[in-house]
């Protein structure tokens, strides 16, 4: 039984005995049953209660139990696969190891100079600083060298033995406690000092230098850089020597990739660390040397100490080098000999004046004795020295004819072997068909083997070229523009901007601390790069962190509408991930980019504020880059203030291309809004009917030349409170008073006695019947001066070929749907706006209770003739039957009122009609049969036709 149920059944058995208890008569038998399994119960709950407690003391002796068998225990890793996973599957990149094995060549160097300058190490001789990169072609190796401060035993096995182990973050730290100990011992209570200094005691307050910073300097900091040389080699060799004043050996260190190496020591090395990578089969091409300089100046043209490529060249030595050489040795020699001659003889000279000075007095017979001496002994000297020269002069020239006999005997035997050659292999009938110019060719390609045949000796010279000439520029306070001009040349080397011609439209240095440390250096080209054909923009704002290339196209932090931007960005304190090609923080990027990109743009905003004739030369190239970045800017309005300070459009009044805020500050008759009008010209926007009020009022409108702008002032929507609005899609609502209000003034009265409210109704009636569901509104405008009409609220012609492009290019599974998609867009209704005062709208008035035939024709070519000023109209071709029609009536009512004409004149002379006369008589009446004349002409005289 649980213990829940058994407390269950002994709370029923409580009150079942309670109840017995209550009454006054009760059964016995039953009472006395209840009373035994109380009892019982009773007994039960005792024993529970022990169990209970016998529970309890169980669990808490295994809860002490298991807290003291609680170890701790440190994660193993196996060396074999970690250095798989290093090797395989880190790196994106083979050539990276080759940036990392330089990175750690400079921190050994950047180790060593502070060791030095420090004193911390005692330098017997002197010594440069370099890191030196070789290869050997035949053997498949790539070898690079340093004089840093090289690795004692314990220095090898901690670093080179320990994966993810840092050496130089471990010297970063020891340098830093060093500093606190000594900023410790330093430190002098300030109360002293005072006392001191009130009492005119002369201290010494210990003051801090402007000392360059360590951490800035030293690169690594993961501490696996070293085995990315395993990416690419089956065997890498470590030789080194400590520079430590205690160290004298140096050690060997092999490893074959495997989790294990070995190290033994070995004498005769110099001071340093060179590497020797033998390379796999895969990856020959590191063996190369031009391949590999092509990598360090990609990754390390900017480290802090002289980086060579050591490449072999080889020198041949023809009979005239040799001897040539020989005679300058002999020379040299010759120099030498007379000059040692000197040498003695002066100093033998100065020696006996200096002891007849000092002894000239007391020994005089003794100085008779040396001066025999020494003549006898210089004679013997000069004796022997010309003898030798003798002697090296006969065997100098031996040695000259011995080389020229050789030459001769080669000349000989190659002419014998020519003439063999010859009589052997070429027969007379076969020389008799030869002609001139054949053995001309003949004699000189034998000219050209015998001068072959000249070149003696071949020798290998070692070229050591240096590949970090060009200096970060960007680490620089003051920069003048000839540096500037070298260092544009130097990140575009491989481009096709030429020295010869200008090269950069401006120029940005600009440095921060926050959010990150940022060094960096910007150029503008003067002449931007051809869109045509263009399949990407990439980014050239290289990122570097040190000094040492993280990513060449800096796209995570550049925006590509900036893609024309060159230069560099250093970024010390950089979130790099472990293989140290991106960064890690992704809103510290978002914080960086921003700010770079910032810095660009209030760069440009000054610029033009200065010489707006040479930001208007940049903007004739980048415009569209500017445009782009307002359009992807659209949701996030990071640079929304400044990109719509550098937007510049063509002003219709100033005739000229200026910014936003020259508009907003020439506003005119409390003027509201900012217009904009979408032409390809200027002329066609000129004689445009939407710019009759415009030009009226003289108010500005902004002609917007390319498709993009129309977008751009979309997205843009307001600027400075001020609504941008377009002079032909925009409803009446969108205008300024003074702009609907053009002609109310002037005609107000001429207006009322065309047409009152009930004829504008009626009138607007008859419009919407004629034209159907071609148009969505007819309205009678006030802003027109010499255009019957306009259509406004239809979609714009950019925005319709956009969104014809798109249904176009669209994959919709039925066609019939496509199709009928982009006539819904073709033609989609617009409204009409009358102007009242016009005589073709009252002339329509009038015909369309006389003559609807063609009145209807009139309303349909009204607005056809209005979608054309719009630009709307998809099929011109569709006007050509109703233009035919108004042709022929223009036509008949012509000859009519010609042929009237001419009867009145001549009512008593016979009409001698012409045959082009009668055709067209015919074809006029053929029309007659369907209209009166006389109507027709009753109509035309009160309409003012």
């Amino acid at each position: 039984m649980s213990f829940s149920k058994f407390m269950k059944c002994s709370t029923q058995l409580s009150r079942r005995l309670s109840n017995f208890e209550g009454k006054g008569t009760f059964n016995k038998s039953a009472f006395y049953n209840c009373t035994r399994e109380k009892c019982s119960i009773v007994c039960l709950r005792k024993k529970m209660n022990v169990e209970l407690k016998k529970i309890c003391e169980i669990s808490k002796m295994n809860k002490r139990n298991y807290s003291s068998e609680c170890e701790n225990y440190e994660f193993k890793a196996e060396t074999k696969k970690l250095l798989q996973i290093v090797a395989h599957s880190l790196y994106t990149d083979k050539e990276v190891f080759i940036r990392e094995l330089i990175s750690n060549s400079s921190d050994a160097i950047e180790k060593l100079r502070f060791l030095l300058q420090s004193g911390n190490i005692k330098a017997s001789e002197n010594i440069t600083f370099h890191i030196k990169v070789s290869t050997d072609e035949n053997n498949n190796l790539f070898i690079i060298e340093d004089s840093g401060v090289g690795m004692n035993k314990e220095e090898i096995i901690d670093n080179l033995g320990t994966i993810a182990k840092s050496g130089s973050l471990n010297f970063l730290k020891k340098l830093k406690e060093q500093k606190e100990s000594i900023n410790r011992n330093n430190n002098i209570n300030k109360n002293e000092i005072d006392n001191k200094i009130n009492n005119n005691n002369n201290i010494d307050v210990p003051i801090e230098g402007n000392e360059k910073s360590q951490e800035g300097d030293i690169i690594g900091q993961f501490g696996v850089g070293f085995y990315s040389s395993f990416v690419v080699s089956n065997k890498v060799e470590v030789f080194t020597r400590s520079y430590d004043n205690n160290s004298s050996k140096g050690y060997h260190w092999v490893s074959y990739g495997n989790g294990t190496f070995t190290l033994k020591e070995v004498d005769n090395i110099p001071k340093g660390t060179k590497i020797i990578c033998h390379l796999k089969d895969s990856c020959k091409e590191f063996s190369n040397i031009q391949n590999v300089q092509k990598i360090v100046e990609k990754f390390s043209s900017f480290i802090n100490f002289p980086v060579y490529v050591l490449k072999k060249k080889k020198i041949l030595q023809t009979r005239k080098d040799i001897e040539q050489n020989e005679l300058n040795d002999h020379t040299q020699q010759n120099e030498l000999n007379h000059h040692n001659d000197q040498n003695d003889h002066t100093q033998q000279n100065e020696l006996n004046h200096h002891n007849d000075q000092n002894d000239h007095t007391q020994q005089n017979e003794l100085n008779h004795h040396n001066d025999q001496n020494d003549h006898t002994q210089q004679n013997e000297l000069n004796h022997h020295n010309d003898q030798n020269d003798h002697t090296q002069q006969n065997e100098l020239n031996h040695h000259v004819e011995h080389h020229k006999n050789v030459v001769e005997n080669k000349n000989d035997e190659y002419e014998k072997n020519m003439d063999n050659r010859t009589s052997d292999n070429i027969k007379p009938e076969s020389l008799s068909k030869q002609n001139d110019y054949e053995n001309m060719n003949q004699c000189n390609n034998e000219e050209n083997v015998l001068n072959r045949t000249k070149e003696l000796n071949e020798e290998h010279i070692v070229e050591e070229i240096l590949v970090n000439k060009q200096k970060p520029l960007w680490c620089k306070d003051n920069v003048t523009e000839e540096e500037h001009r070298h260092f544009f040349h130097f990140l575009n080397k491989n481009k096709s901007y030429n020295e010869d011609n200008k090269s950069y439209l401006y120029n940005m240095l600009y440095k921060t601390d926050a959010p990150l440390s940022i060094k960096s250096v910007f150029y503008i080209p003067e002449e931007a790069p051809s869109r045509l054909f263009q399949q990407s923009n990439d980014i050239e704002i290289s990122l570097y962190c040190k000094k040492v290339l993280v990513k060449k196209n800096a796209d995570n932090i550049i925006p590509k509408w900036l893609y024309f931007v060159k230069g560099v960005i250093d970024c010390e304190d950089m979130p790099l991930n472990i293989s140290r090609e991106n960064m890690q923080d992704s809103s510290l990027i978002n914080k960086l980019s921003r700010v770079v990109v910032s810095k660009i743009l209030k760069t440009l905003e000054r610029e033009a504020d200065i010489n707006e004739e040479k930001y208007l030369k940049f903007y004739k190239n980048y415009n569209y880059n500017l445009k782009e970045g307002v359009l992807e800017d659209s949701n996030k309005n990071h640079y929304k203030n400044s990109l719509m300070n550098l937007l510049r459009f063509y002003s219709i009044n100033q005739n000229k291309f200026i910014s936003l805020k020259q508009y907003v500050n020439n506003f005119r008759n409390n003027q509201k809004n900012i217009y904009y009008f979408s032409a390809n010209d200027k002329n066609v926007a000129l004689n445009s009917p939407y710019m009759e009020p415009f030009k009226k009022q003289n108010i500005d409108v902004l002609l917007l030349l390319e498709e993009i702008d129309e977008f751009v002032l979309m997205n843009l929507q307001t600027y400075k409170d001020a609504k941008f609005v377009s002079i032909d899609t925009s409803q009446n609502e969108d205008f300024d008073e003074a702009v609907l209000n053009t002609n109310k003034n002037d005609n107000e009265k001429k207006q009322s006695i065309f047409f009152n409210d009930e004829q504008k109704k009626e009138l607007q009636a008859y419009f919407k019947q004629v034209l159907g569901s071609k148009c969505s509104d007819v309205k009678f405008s006030e802003r027109l001066t010499t255009s019957p009409a306009v259509v406004t609220g239809f979609l714009s012609p950019t925005l319709r070929k956009v969104m014809k492009a798109t249904m176009k290019n669209s994959d919709f599974n039925d066609n019939t749907n496509n199709s009928n998609n982009m006539n819904m867009f073709q033609n989609l209704p617009a409204t009409l706006e009358l102007n009242p005062s016009h005589t073709i709208v009252t002339s329509i008035y009038h015909l369309k209770n006389t003559n609807q035939e063609v009145a209807k024709l009139l309303v349909q070519q009204l607005y056809d003739n209005a979608c054309i000023a719009a630009g709307i109209l998809e099929d011109p071709r569709s006007l050509l039957s109703k233009l035919n029609e108004l042709l022929l009536l223009t036509a008949r009512y012509a000859y009519h009122y010609e042929k009237k004409d001419i009867q009145e004149n001549t009512k008593d002379q016979p009409i001698d009609v012409k045959d082009n006369t009668m055709a067209i008589d015919n074809i006029v009446n053929t029309k007659e049969n369907n209209t009166n004349d006389d109507s027709v002409m009753k109509e035309a005289q009160s309409s003012n036709l």
